[in-house]
């Protein structure tokens, strides 16, 4: 998996915490998502199965480790905190905006240890509609809820 972290303490969500994804609408259904990873499709307002987060601890001498993260998750339900950087990353790939769901287990990170990229992994997690302009803005105003 591509996140790295210093804290390997595991985190809980007291509320829905809103985040983004990248996948393909399924047939040009914005109902379902297809993630590329897990092999799950993500069905609008369904819950995630429960995924076991996982993390193994890294060889601080390892020359790729750019911030000398020591820890590597290797298990969970990958996400981006902001729509600018999964586009940036995922330029070809349909975006949702998704919630952690209140109650479920999460870990913060860096993206492919890039420090621009904060993100989160978690246990599970919601499809909450696309990441239209629109849908991007009424995150912004608090008007998105997750079920």
């Amino acid at each position: 998996m591509c996140l790295t972290t210093k804290d390997p303490i595991i985190k809980l969500a007291k509320k829905p915490i809103f985040c983004f994804k990248a996948g393909r609408f399924e047939d040009d259904n914005p109902d379902i998502i297809k993630g590329f990873s897990l092999g799950v499709d993500y069905v609008r307002g369904n819950v995630s199965p429960h995924v076991e987060i996982h993390i193994e601890e890294e060889d601080p001498r390892d020359a790729d480790l750019i911030l000398r993260e020591n820890y590597t998750v290797e298990e969970g339900y990958h996400s981006f905190n902001k729509f600018r950087h999964i586009r940036k990353e995922m330029k070809y790939l349909d975006v949702g905006i998704f919630a952690i769901p209140k109650g479920a287990n999460y870990f913060d990170g860096y993206f492919n240890n890039n420090p621009k990229y904060l993100n989160r992994v978690s246990s599970q997690i919601v499809y909450v509609c696309p990441a239209t302009f629109w849908n991007r803005v009424k995150l912004l105003l608090g008007l998105l809820k997750c079920n």
